[in-house]
């Protein structure tokens, strides 16, 4: 009785609506037995392998995915194994490979990215070191090489021996000849604009010339900074002087002088007046016209005639 209840709505169904029903009926059917037999006729591991390989075939159908290294063959004694590197957005990751490298003598700052590549850098590493060098950096030892990225301290250790730098020809310093040279030509000393090249010159004049490059500690607000630097760069030739005739000199004439002041100016011209033709420099000294420390800065200024 209760059966005949539950199967009248079906009875009452026209023969197509049964037949889709029963076509429905069989579909979920078979769906349930494909899931649940699923796990029995595919074991984890073989599930497992066939998603790898569906895996690897997506990524040898991708372009660019898979980079290698050229591998050079060589004599089997100069095969080594050697580190890759490679980056991408998401950080660096670091991957093994075997590459054969080639050893002979080089010159890091030389040597082309083939020849690189031949050595057994990888190619990032190879890749920086031209990039290191084409923004003007420079290898001036072998130990130079390990600041490049991509090149590890193994690595490093198995090229080292095969590291050639020529030594670095001494460089040759064309110096200022500061008594000789405009304030066009000391601008291009280090640290001296157009203002210090202007009061070296000025300065300069009113002694008559350097007889020493110490005297540039004396030019109007010269930082000592600069004057150590300039040391290096400028010379002096004392015989282009400018001298003061003490014979015949006027007291304007010696006070003009930076070292020389009124009050020594007055006593050279009283002494020459009061004892005649001055034979000797030193008598300045010796007959106390002027002190000794005045006499040794002043005297290269002076002369007999």
């Amino acid at each position: 009785m209760k059966i005949k209840k539950i199967l009248e709505p079906f009875l009452l169904l026209s023969k197509a609506e049964r037949n889709g029903s029963l076509i429905l009926l069989t579909i979920i059917v078979v769906l349930l037995l494909v899931r649940i037999f699923i796990p029995v006729l595919f074991s984890p591991d073989e599930r497992k392998k066939f998603e790898f390989e569906n895996r690897i075939a997506q990524y040898e159908s991708e372009d660019g995915k898979n980079m290698k290294e050229p591998v050079v063959k060589k004599r089997p004694d100069q095969t080594y194994s050697a580190r890759s590197k490679s980056s991408g957005e998401g950080g660096e990751k670091a991957e093994r490979s075997i590459v054969t490298k080639e050893l002979f003598h080089f010159n890091p700052n030389q040597v082309s990215f083939e020849e690189l590549i031949r050595l057994g850098f990888t190619q990032v590493a190879a890749h920086n070191l031209i990039n290191y060098r084409s923004k003007g950096g420079k290898f001036y030892k072998p130990e130079d090489l390990r600041k490049i990225y991509g090149v590890d301290s193994s690595f490093y250790l198995s090229i080292s021996s095969f590291i050639s730098i020529p030594l670095a020809k001494e460089l040759i310093i064309i110096k200022l000849e500061l008594n000789g040279a405009d304030s066009a030509a000391m601008t291009a000393l280090k640290g001296i604009g157009p203002v210090l090249a202007s009061r070296i010159c000025k300065y300069r004049n009113q002694l008559g010339g350097f007889v020493s490059s110490e005297q540039l500690k004396e030019v109007y607000q010269l930082p000592q900074e600069t004057y150590n630097k300039l040391l290096d760069y400028v010379r002096i030739d004392s015989s282009t002087v400018k001298k003061i005739n003490i014979n015949f000199a006027s007291i304007d004439d010696f006070k003009r002088h930076p070292y020389c002041k009124y009050v020594n100016a007055r006593k050279i011209v009283d002494y020459r007046s009061a004892n005649g033709y001055i034979q000797s420099l030193e008598s300045l000294v010796t007959d106390s016209v002027i002190d000794s420390t005045t006499f040794k800065r002043l005297s290269p200024y002076l002369k007999i005639e």
